[in-house]
């Protein structure tokens, strides 16, 4: 059909304005109309829809039927283009998956019969003549015929795309999944559970591997990585290539992984590792991810030479970020001689404040003697331009930014 100017006189105008406005303001008995349509055949597909569904599709009904009122009251004379809103795209994609695509279908249907009756009742209700009565209701048939058609015909057509996606891999499949999980897509969790073999309403922490592409290949790089991080722990896990080199992981676990354990990783990695903090279910599968990804952005921005981090390692670090040459003179003011000195002697003074100087403890994570500690953190405050006692705090929080770029 085409999307013309329908001509109609200017009384039926009138009235196919009105219904329209009275459409737009989703009167309660419309909405009560249309989510029993919704609720009997989510009856008949109840071993298979589950209340996010249900609910996104009464979202989308609502948009839908505001998108055409609206349309209709700025051009009364006019056949309004569909609406596809965001939710009936991923729930056509949702049912597909599920092998139920003709539901979706049948929805739509169920709707154009709806507000046909209710369009064609609100006239009724009108005082007007039988014969621009008629006329209303013969436009608002075509109107409404034209909009549901050509609904029908888009999502038929999402329906189509997403039948031929899943014949892609499974790996491919296992992207787009967690694709959607990130960027906050319409999901079921419990459906991406068991897609997934992997319990996304747990506690997880969230990983990412990185390294250029003339050290290692991407399929050797996540064999890697399986192997490396399995034998830290052997919760359960999932692990998928991402884009520019990149792999990232998703650990089921009650306690995180530490920096201690990372910095027991062979050497032999080729890799960068950066891990998120622990989050609970979908949205704490989306921050720990993002957080993953700021201590990354971190450990990039800074040049570190550190090839091992944990999202709290970087939290201090990330608010110097902002301001580069503040930083820089921060660490020349607070740190004086010792930013020219030895590595070691910096890292030394470093662990032994961040270890709240217990100088046992940090003898053993440098894997040195007491005494030859005690040597260095000598030779270390003798270089500081201030009194170690009365700042500590400073040239700690200083040696913290200096060593992001220098630890080895």
């Amino acid at each position: 059909m085409d999307n013309s100017r329908y001509q109609i006189s200017e009384p039926a105008t009138e009235l196919v304005r009105r219904t329209a406005i009275i459409a737009q303001s989703l009167p309660a008995e419309w909405l009560k109309e249309f989510d029993n349509s919704i609720l009997f055949l989510a009856t008949h597909y109840s071993k298979t829809l589950n209340a996010s569904i249900i609910e996104a599709t009464k979202r989308s009904v609502r948009l839908e039927l505001m998108h055409w009122a609206h349309q209709t009251i700025k051009n009364p004379t006019k056949f309004p283009e569909p609406l596809i809103t965001a939710d009936a795209e991923e729930i056509a994609k949702e049912v597909t998956s599920l092998n139920i695509p003709e539901i979706f279908i049948e929805i739509s249907r169920l709707h154009q019969n709806t507000a046909i009756k209710l369009c064609i009742n609100t006239i009724f209700q009108e005082k007007c003549s039988q014969e621009i009565a008629n006329e209303a209701i013969t436009f608002l048939l075509k109107s409404i015929n034209y909009y549901f058609d050509n609904s029908v015909n888009k999502l038929t057509n999402i329906i189509h795309k997403e039948k031929l996606s899943a014949t892609h891999s499974k790996k491919d499949a296992k992207y787009n999944l967690i694709k959607n999980l990130l960027d906050n897509r319409f999901v079921d969790a419990n459906i991406a559970s068991r897609e997934l073999n992997y319990n996304i309403n747990s506690t997880h922490q969230c990983g990412i591997a990185w390294a250029p592409k003339d050290k290692v290949q991407l399929t050797e790089l996540e064999k890697m990585t399986i192997k490396i991080i399995t034998k830290i722990s052997t919760a359960q896990s999932i692990f998928i290539p991402m884009e520019h080199d990149t792999i990232v992981f998703w650990l089921n676990l009650k306690n995180p992984i530490t920096a201690q354990q990372l910095s027991k990783v062979p050497h032999h990695y080729p890799a960068r590792l950066v891990l998120g903090p622990l989050g609970q279910g979908p949205d704490g599968f989306r921050r720990s991810y993002q957080d993953a990804l700021t201590t990354q952005r971190i450990l990039t921005q800074f040049n570190a030479k550190t090839k091992f981090a944990t999202y709290y390692d970087t939290q201090l670090i990330e608010a110097f970020a902002h301001n580069m040459d503040f930083t820089k003179e921060f660490i020349n003011t607070t740190l004086g001689k010792l930013l020219a000195a030895p590595p070691e002697l910096q890292k030394s003074l470093y662990i032994f404040l961040r270890e709240g100087c217990n100088l046992t403890k940090s003898a053993s994570i440098l894997g040195i003697h007491r005494n030859t500690l005690l040597t260095r953190i000598d030779r270390a405050t003798s270089l500081l331009p201030t009194d170690l006692n009365e700042h500590r705090i400073q040239i700690s929080v200083a040696l913290h930014a200096l060593l992001w770029s220098q630890i080895p």
